[in-house]
């Protein structure tokens, strides 16, 4: 995690591990906030990430040998 005095956290990174439903779950409340339009957010224990973002969504797809890596970016709007 980075911060940037006066403008709070410039870079934060997790990997989480969850179960199938847990995964699900995850990726269909991210969807649903997608559609709606607005902030996308995300909780980390007692923080929570926002993001107002602008299309378009990049999605990358990546397959090595036994695993399948999927990025979603959203880039934030200008104020």
């Amino acid at each position: 995690m980075k911060f940037r005095s006066g403008v709070g956290v410039e870079e934060f990174e997790q990997k989480f591990t969850l179960t199938n439903t847990s995964a699900a779950a995850f990726l269909r409340e991210i969807a649903q906030e997608i559609e709606a339009g607005g902030d996308v957010k995300v909780v980390y224990g007692d923080m929570t990430f926002s993001i107002n973002h602008v299309p378009p969504i990049k999605i990358e797809v990546e397959l090595d040998e036994d695993e399948l890596e999927i990025e979603i970016k959203l880039k934030k709007a200008e104020v």
